[in-house]
């Protein structure tokens, strides 16, 4: 079977915005608060450190708290940055589907929407502290 270089390049573009589809829809759901997944990563992180370094147990209340507020810098700078990345991704989309034929289009939103299905019944992942 011969591939051609069309279809490799299509296949690519395909590939990419899937995974900036994946990746926006992410960020298009804000995180819940930390559950218990969320919980238990941020202890291991913040015991593991402790052990390692053998933390005492003021450093590691110092750790806990530039850890909380090094997330809350993050959840600000992923809503600040969520509008342009939809920009980026809805022009992107808008792109591919001017190259592909009605019947690959069809195939392009169903693959669209299967993976945005996909995302909301597994969630966001669990955040951070």
């Amino acid at each position: 079977m011969k591939i051609e270089w069309k279809q490799v390049v299509v296949a690519l573009a395909i590939g990419v915005i899937l995974g900036a589809v994946v990746g926006g829809l992410r960020h298009r759901f804000p995180p819940k608060p930390m559950g218990e997944p969320g919980k238990k990563h941020f202890n291991h992180m913040v015991n593991r450190l402790s052990r390692q370094l053998k933390l005492t147990p003021e450093q590691k209340q110092q750790v806990v708290s530039i850890m909380e507020a090094s997330r809350v810098k993050v959840d600000t700078l992923m809503a600040e940055s969520r509008p342009k990345f939809e920009e980026i991704r809805a022009s992107t989309q808008a792109e591919i589907k001017k190259i592909l034929t009605p019947e690959q289009r069809e195939k392009f939103d169903r693959i669209e929407l299967r993976m945005e299905k996909r995302f909301r019944k597994r969630g966001p992942r669990p955040p951070g502290p």
